[in-house]
């Protein structure tokens, strides 16, 4: 049995359940406290679909009780969402630290560039490290950043896994998203995300204005209360006009954007993970992270994208003059990435990781040598048409 302790049903989580529960021998449940809120609801989130598992959304106290109850035994495996961070999980991971079930918890990165704060965090996650390194038999940690972050923390490495979240495969048959342009050629770059300050769409913007003697194009998908002041930034920059501002779309589209597109750029001062990073490597197309994203692990290689120093223009413009340089995407390397994308990020290669986790936490063999697919499969890409450039 495998039980998933969750605030509300995790659409990130879902793919990896429901791939999950068609692998795993027994039962899997997940036990949400509460189901999707509004909020969620009206950005776009739906139920989603956990396959084989079983979902149970907010049991009463009772239930819940039995629920825990059922999991008491050495053959259970518990993994909750955030160690403290839900009241009901929490009590729940408290009620199950004297069974004999495995425990393990799902964490992010605490941020770690935000001045006072970040110490204030570090000093209470060393507290969380002290009190459950010992019980807790797993924790899996988003990306290079969580592993370091938790380690630091005090948790045994041995114990410290890294994972992340993972997007369901596109459908191969998706309708053309939104065209920003007819001209070319033009270097086709997106954005995806939340118009908040976290994001860092300023941060692109000041470093587009630095290259903007290039062919470029920039779209944009997402609202958020800072959506104007982005505008008007622009418009001082004097880019509004190579810039397409798309709004909210629906999932199918912004997979479709994804596939057209020549760059995706995730430019955040801080990320725990960063899902989009996932579905456009699914799409085929690569990828210039801030390092401050959990997900900036996943590029391995040049060929699927790169990294940049979080809030140092100087830095992502770099990374965007030799993105610009290498000119169009070529269709074999699209195809090369889709294909890495499919062996090492899916949600099938996910549930294969996590059941080797398992077993070797159960058997309470080393860990040692175990890596996420994400770094064991590092193909080199196939040789690319000779490629244009923009002048």
């Amino acid at each position: 049995m495998i039980n998933f302790w969750q605030n509300i049903p995790s659409i990130h989580q879902g793919p990896l359940i429901r791939s999950l529960a068609m692998r795993w021998p027994g039962l899997v449940r997940v036990i949400a406290e509460e189901n999707l809120p509004v909020q969620r609801r009206l950005q776009g989130w739906s139920l989603p679909d956990f396959g084989a598992a079983d979902l149970i959304v907010a049991p009463a106290s009772k239930d819940r009780a039995r629920l825990a109850n059922e999991a008491t035994g050495s053959n259970a495996v518990n993994l909750f969402s955030g160690i403290d961070a839900y009241p009901e999980t929490y009590r729940t991971l408290k009620r199950l630290a004297g069974s004999r079930a495995m425990l393990g918890v799902m964490v992010e990165p605490g941020r770690h560039n935000d001045g006072w704060r970040a110490l204030l965090r570090r000093f209470k996650h060393r507290g969380l490290a002290w009190r459950w390194r010992r019980r807790l038999d797993l924790v899996l940690a988003t990306g290079d950043l969580g592993c370091v972050w938790w380690q630091s923390a005090g948790f045994p490495a041995n114990k410290v896994f890294p994972f992340g979240y993972f997007t369901a495969q596109p459908d191969e048959n998706l309708s053309a998203g939104p065209v920003s342009t007819s001209e070319k050629p033009v270097f086709r770059m997106l954005f995806v995300g939340q118009l908040i300050h976290r994001k860092g769409l300023d941060l692109l913007f000041h470093a587009l204005s630095k290259v903007s003697d290039k062919k470029w194009a920039l779209d944009i998908i997402g609202k958020g209360p800072q959506e104007e002041s982005y505008m008007q930034l622009a418009e001082k920059k004097g880019f509004n006009a190579r810039i397409y501002w798309w709004g909210a779309l629906p999932n199918a589209q912004v997979l479709a954007c994804m596939a057209q597109a020549d760059l995706f750029i995730l430019p955040s001062r801080y990320d725990g993970w960063g899902a989009v990073v996932n579905e456009a490597l699914t799409m085929g197309t690569p990828v210039l992270a801030s390092d401050a994203c959990g997900a900036s692990c996943l590029l391995t290689a040049d060929w699927l994208g790169m990294t940049f120093s979080s809030e140092n223009t100087d830095s992502l413009v770099n990374a965007l003059q030799e993105c610009l340089a290498r000119g169009p995407l070529p269709e074999n390397r699209r195809i090369q990435i889709r294909k890495w994308a499919k062996n090492s990020i899916s949600p099938e290669a996910a549930a294969d990781y996590l059941i080797q986790i398992l077993q070797r936490t159960g058997a309470q063999s080393s860990s040692s040598g175990l890596r996420p697919p994400w770094e064991s499969v590092k193909q080199p890409p196939i040789d690319p048409p000779e490629k244009a450039s923009y002048p």
